[in-house]
């Protein structure tokens, strides 16, 4: 063999040997991606699975939504009146009863009733959605499962032989913190077991992608699936959050800041806040009885006890005051940005 032989054979050599080692790295780069998405795949299937089971129960369902927890995950790009429409059009698709959106912010703690099975609560100024989830779950379960008692036989002190059961609520939210809370509903603190009486929690990721799905399917007929009083306070809360997104973009504009509407500053999220309230405000000065027929559920009259404005209540105060109220949450700077933001648009 000549030396142009040998040179042939080496290179060669080495040209298969580089394409060996470009498609090795290359399997090594792609393989991350396809098990990461099997993976996401097969925890999206768990969690339909977990809200299909949540949903075929026997008894009344309440399905609870985290709002602004839910909107300030990347893959959300739905403005706070559409994720109320989402979730409806949701609701319906899975059979739940009942379901209720609980909103950061709001010029007082108010509650409202878009439709008949939907509730929208607003935590107002000085506490947080975290709270008004924990504290208002067994009212919510109380009034629309009043069913989900159970006898506590293993019992031998003085309590009643009743132990709370939170079987028929689904929480939605991302917060750790928030979760821990709430898997410990119906729990009994003396003993230290696994809480079997805790509500469904699901990942609101995972809720995320559930709610796309039924979204592409059926979002061509949403207008037939939801309910008269439905569709007519989305339309409403539509035309006042996107008031209040342009008024945003104007303000952050002139200002040389950014705004970003599946992402806003808490300052943000007062105004966006503030325009559902008025968005269902001026709903109620429009409507007729079929908005206002459903708003005499108890739980909303209790809820006033516990200083809950209803809506009619509210409308009053939204209209004397045009400017939005900022919540106790509020650093310096995004209070002074409030404050231009209010009077650029008084």
């Amino acid at each position: 063999m000549n030396i142009t032989t040998r040179k042939q054979s080496l290179l060669q050599l080495i040209i298969v040997f580089v394409f060996v080692w470009v498609s090795s790295i290359t399997a090594l780069a792609v393989a991350p991606k396809i098990v990461s998405k099997s993976k996401e795949k097969n925890s999206i299937d768990k969690a339909r699975t977990k809200l299909q089971s949540f949903a075929a129960r026997s008894e009344r369902t309440l399905l609870i939504v985290d709002g602004n927890n839910v909107r300030g995950i990347d893959q959300c790009k739905w403005s706070p009146a559409e994720w109320m429409e989402k979730i409806e059009l949701l609701c319906l698709v899975y059979q739940i009863d009942h379901h209720v959106v609980v909103w950061d912010h709001g010029p007082t703690p108010i509650i409202v009733a878009p439709s008949p099975n939907a509730l929208c609560l607003f935590a107002g100024l000085s506490q947080r959605a975290d709270d008004v989830l924990v504290h208002e779950a067994q009212h919510l379960r109380d009034a629309f499962c009043r069913d989900t008692k159970v006898e506590d036989t293993s019992s031998s002190d003085n309590m009643t032989g009743q132990e709370t059961n939170y079987h028929n609520l689904c929480f939605i939210t991302n917060d750790g913190g928030l979760q821990g809370r709430l898997r410990q509903l119906g729990s009994d603190s003396r003993v230290r077991v696994l809480n079997t009486n805790g509500p469904v929690v699901l990942d609101a990721s995972r809720f995320i992608s559930l709610v796309q799905d039924v979204d592409m399917v059926e979002s061509r007929s949403t207008t037939n699936n939801m309910s008269t009083a439905a569709s007519r306070a989305a339309s409403f809360v539509h035309q006042s959050v996107e008031q209040a997104q342009g008024r945003l973009y104007s303000f952050t504009a002139q200002q040389k800041l950014k705004y970003n509407p599946t992402r806003e500053l808490t300052w943000q999220r007062c105004v966006l806040s503030d325009a559902m309230v008025r968005g269902y405000a001026h709903l109620m000065n429009n409507d007729d009885e079929d908005f206002s027929s459903s708003r005499s559920h108890a739980y909303q009259e209790r809820a006033q006890e516990r200083g809950f404005l209803a809506l009619t209540q509210a409308t009053t105060k939204v209209q004397n005051d045009t400017a939005v109220l900022g919540s106790m949450r509020l650093d310096k700077k995004q209070k002074q940005l409030l404050a231009k933001y209010n009077k650029m648009w008084s």
